[in-house]
């Protein structure tokens, strides 16, 4: 696991064992399944995951703007360039440490509940923006030559615009299969399978 670790590190491994589609990184997260599985979570991660993880997060920020400030200003990089990776082992525990700090969160806040409540469409939000077709169109649409608003504001509302679509299209698929009572044809199905499948 270690090992895997480090080759699947963003730097200097992590552009090429953890790019899409690795298989390193995928046994990678297949161990540590199992160890967490096995084990647990450390103490000391449950206790302080809030912190760990906004202490991660700046340094990761601050990882990212020295990168791209040194290819910018000493490898002759044109633009600026995005360096960090969605597919790493340190987003992945930046991942694990913001889950825990919600699961430890008090659900009672209206805005809590509506969180809740939008979980079941977060699946298809990725499965239908991250399509070979859609995935193109919203980089292009997002990564862009100028910006009439700061480059961090323009990605926030791209990808709270993206959010917003697919969860009203999942919301409108949900809405039709009720209607059509697919679900109870999936769990009709379902249930004559044999057990384990």
């Amino acid at each position: 696991m270690i090992i895997l670790f480090v080759m699947t590190f963003e730097y200097p491994y992590g552009r090429f064992f953890a790019g899409d589609h690795s298989l390193g990184l995928f046994i990678f997260l297949f161990m540590l399944s199992g160890y967490i599985k096995l084990h647990g979570f450390p103490r000391l991660m449950k206790q302080h995951c809030g912190k760990l993880a906004i202490g991660l997060w700046i340094v990761l920020t601050l990882g990212v703007v020295s990168m791209n400030y040194l290819l910018v200003n000493y490898r002759g990089a044109e633009g600026y360039q995005l360096m960090a990776d969605k597919n790493s082992s340190v987003i992945m525990f930046l991942a694990i440490l913001v889950f825990l700090w919600f699961s430890k969160t008090n659900f009672d806040s209206k805005f809590a509940k509506l969180l809740v409540k939008l979980s079941p469409y977060t699946l298809a939000v990725y499965l239908i923006h991250q399509g070979m077709l859609n995935n193109r169109m919203t980089w292009i649409f997002n990564i862009q030559e100028q910006y009439d608003v700061p480059m961090i504001v323009h990605c926030l509302l791209v990808c709270f615009a993206i959010f917003l679509v697919c969860v009203i299209i999942d919301v409108c698929r949900d809405g039709i299969y009720r209607l059509c009572r697919i679900n109870n044809l999936f769990d009709n199905i379902s249930k004559r399978l044999p057990k384990g499948l």
